[in-house]
């Protein structure tokens, strides 16, 4: 068979199974010729236009070679679990803290050794460095303001469950990661008679589950409901396609809860055949600079101490839930299960 035809075919079954991006391509370099000991594989959770940046800034920092391929996190954290050993991913980068901490479970990480680790608050990283938090989300509620008036604002995220706003609230999919992880915190801090009600409370109230939080935003603009349940980033990008949205970090007052904060976060795979340059990549995602970057590109919270963003708040501007994301994320498959009993 001629040698172009069997390229184009493997090129389409590399496209048609994995969805492989290759960044090394991308510069106009082979990756077949590409030194095997100077790459690094990143499995990453993140869209390709929110950590491309990061990586580009790293290969022109090291001259390491990146791999990516990218995915939902929990789909690539399934495909992590299914290769086992036999994985080529180096590092593993996630939306949510529950699939972290799940890999770090199974022993699939290896301990970050980062001399910056301790610079990221214990409450969102492993308590066996496996894995670390690098940049943070909260949970918040966002209101279109052309049906919701600042004085009808809700003070809570447990509002959503108030006969008020039936049938007017729209969040995603309860088994998606960051609602799961979320309601392990609930269950955390509140206790199991109190998450069951709230459940059943969303049941009640005939609050609208969509696919996801892309979804929900939008529809909260097209002014379909009155209010959205969402990482708060997703207000900030939908701020940039509508003025009529309000991102509300909500449980702010005495005896509230605060925000509950997740992370997106990184773990090192123990399989990976450049552990070297894995942790050389998260000592990177913790330097001063690449968590301003990361931040801002995400709109999210830098994790290391005196890093502020410059487009949205930063920790220690609210008020945040009491938990600690390791003990949290040790609960997520009760959560789920409890969620799958209830029908949601």
């Amino acid at each position: 068979m001629n040698t172009k035809v069997v390229a184009l075919l493997v090129a389409l079954v590399v496209i048609l199974v994995g969805g492989w991006y290759y960044t090394s391509q991308q510069r106009g370099r082979s990756n077949a010729a590409a030194d095997a000991e100077n790459q690094l594989v990143i499995y990453s959770g993140r869209k390709e236009p929110l950590i491309l940046p990061i990586i580009e800034s790293f290969e022109k920092k090291t001259g390491i070679n990146v791999i990516l391929k990218s995915g939902s996190s929990e789909e690539l954290a399934n495909i992590l679990l299914q290769e086992g050993e036999q994985t080529e991913a180096d590092v593993y980068i996630s939306t949510d803290a529950s699939l972290l901490q799940e890999l770090g479970s199974k022993e699939m990480f290896v301990p970050i050794s980062s001399e910056s680790l301790d610079e990221v608050s214990a409450q969102y990283r492993a308590s066996d460095s496996m894995w670390t938090g690098i940049s943070g989300r909260a949970r918040v509620l966002i209101v279109n303001t052309d049906i919701v008036s600042e004085k009808e604002y809700p003070d809570s995220i447990y509002d959503i469950t108030d006969e008020v706003w039936k049938d007017k609230v729209a969040m995603a999919k309860m088994t998606n990661e960051s609602v799961v992880t979320h309601m392990s915190a609930i269950r955390t801090v509140r206790g199991e008679a109190f998450f069951n009600d709230f459940l059943q409370g969303i049941q009640n109230n005939n609050v609208t589950l969509l696919p996801g939080h892309t979804d929900v935003r939008q529809a909260v603009a097209r002014g379909e409901f009155a209010v959205g349940f969402v990482n708060h980033y997703y207000g900030h990008l939908q701020q940039q396609e509508s003025d009529n949205i309000a991102i509300l970090y909500t449980d702010q007052e005495d005896g509230l809860d605060g925000s509950f904060v997740n992370v997106s976060g990184v773990g090192i795979l123990k399989a990976g055949e450049n552990t070297e340059n894995a942790q050389k990549f998260v000592d990177f995602l913790l330097s001063p600079a690449a968590q301003k970057q990361f931040a801002e590109l995400n709109f999210e919270f830098p994790l290391v101490e005196g890093i502020q963003s410059e487009n949205t708040k930063n920790l220690g501007d609210f008020k945040q839930m009491n938990t600690n994301l390791h003990e949290v994320s040790t609960k997520r498959q009760e959560t789920l299960d409890l969620i799958k009993s209830q029908g949601l």
